[in-house]
């Protein structure tokens, strides 16, 4: 996707001017024709794309300066089109200004708010756009900006944590780098050969690092394509799986089998379907609809193919907790604790309940991950050094014996 700046005029002859964002011009104009408008100009914004894709997600830092000021301006009942465009002056960030240009004057030409970040999908996740259009569905904007608001609050507090944990491992891991290096192609063949002329037998931990010296030594040039090749590989893998796995199901699979994190990932995604089944189901929305926006605000395709089984069995008459189990991906103490709330008519409270209690163990499991990061590292840096300190030392503890002739 990229950013396009048009000029049209609508059907009066007035003039109209504006950005867009579209896979190529030809769609921009087949978009814009599609609106009523003749297109008389398109011009793409900022560079020409590459020979690799670029992503245009907004971070979260421009998504919680967004939540924030949508959040006064509903909570406000302020006009939206007139508050964004006052909003756009004091933005810093121009794509998010670009962005909300557009979004402001599809306001102006009559369509919802939840239509005009729509047309966006590469800027808003899933998750906001499908909270966005519950809220304009229950009249509810400002509780569900509110909510946006915290969650990116929080996904910025965890990225800053993440990168204060990690500044200093990762330094201490980069000079470790530099310096194994410089030991392997420097020092190491000068001690290998001095050692060599006394005829004495390299320990089995210094003969390794001989090898390794030699294969960096020797074999430089092809070392270094085969990293360029992977990081290459590496690059590109996302954006092949996108097109063969356009629904993503197979990406999310691959991310819950992954250790750790994997459970981190499926944790939050049934902490966001949960949270986002409560607030449809306390605005009377029609169940089947609350489940498929659920699904979509869940930002995980594996359990939204789950809840399109479940909504399946819904529709035949069976209970929800029922038919959450048989998707076997929701465990059974969630199922359990649904059923009974069920019985009892209080399904919006159990919703409540799992989504804290999920919450907290999510929270708790992050901490662990955060925590445990810098000491890892830290400690792969000790091994290193410490196979270094003595692979070069024993060869000393045996120098005498080796002069001798023992």
């Amino acid at each position: 996707m990229a950013l396009f700046k048009y000029r049209a005029t609508d059907n009066h002859e007035n003039s109209v001017e504006g950005t867009i964002e579209e896979s190529s011009a030809q769609r921009v104009v087949q978009n814009l024709q599609g609106q009523g408008l003749k297109v008389s100009s398109v011009d793409r914004v900022g560079p020409e794309p590459g020979i690799f894709p670029k992503r245009s997600t907004l971070t979260w830092k421009d998504l919680e300066q967004l939540n924030n000021q949508m959040a006064m301006i509903v909570r406000g009942s302020l006009p939206l089109a007139p508050s964004i465009a006052a909003m756009e002056r004091d933005l810093h960030s121009p794509r998010l200004r670009a962005v909300l240009e557009q979004v402001r004057m599809d306001l102006e030409s009559g369509k919802q708010l939840s239509d005009a970040f729509a047309r966006h999908p590469n800027s808003f996740p899933p998750l906001y756009l499908a909270l966005v259009r519950a809220g304009e569905r229950t009249g509810n904007l400002s509780p569900i900006f509110m909510h946006l608001s915290d969650y990116s609050k929080s996904m910025l507090e965890l990225k800053s944590r993440l990168q204060e944990i990690l500044t200093y491992p990762i330094i201490l891991l980069v000079t470790a780098c530099v310096l194994m290096g410089f030991l392997l192609t420097k020092v190491v063949p000068v001690f290998a050969e001095i050692f060599k002329d006394f005829g004495g037998q390299l320990p089995a931990p210094t003969r390794l690092l001989v090898n390794m010296s030699d294969l960096l030594t020797y074999h430089l040039a092809t070392i270094g394509a085969s990293l360029a090749a992977l990081v290459v590989v590496a690059f590109l893998l996302p954006f092949a799986l996108g097109r063969i796995d356009s629904s993503g199901y197979v990406r999310d699979r691959l991310k819950s089998w992954i250790p750790v994190f994997g459970r981190f990932y499926v944790q939050a995604s049934v902490v966001r379907f949960s949270r986002a089944l409560r607030m449809m189901l306390e605005a009377n929305i029609p169940i089947l609809d609350s489940l498929e926006l659920s699904a979509a605000a869940s930002g995980n395709a594996v359990l939204a193919r789950a809840i399109g089984e479940t909504a399946h069995g819904i529709a035949g008459g069976a209970s929800l907790a029922d038919s959450l189990e048989k998707t076997r991906y929701f465990d059974s103490g969630f199922c359990w604790l649904l059923r009974n709330a069920e019985q009892r008519g209080e399904l919006q409270s159990a919703l409540f309940l799992l989504e804290d209690e999920y919450s907290r163990t999510l929270g708790h499991l992050r901490n662990v991950v955060l925590n445990m990061a810098g000491p890892t590292v830290v400690v792969a840096i000790g091994i290193m050094v410490g196979f270094i300190v003595l692979s070069l030392y024993l060869p000393i503890f045996s120098l005498g014996d080796v002069i001798s002739g023992c």
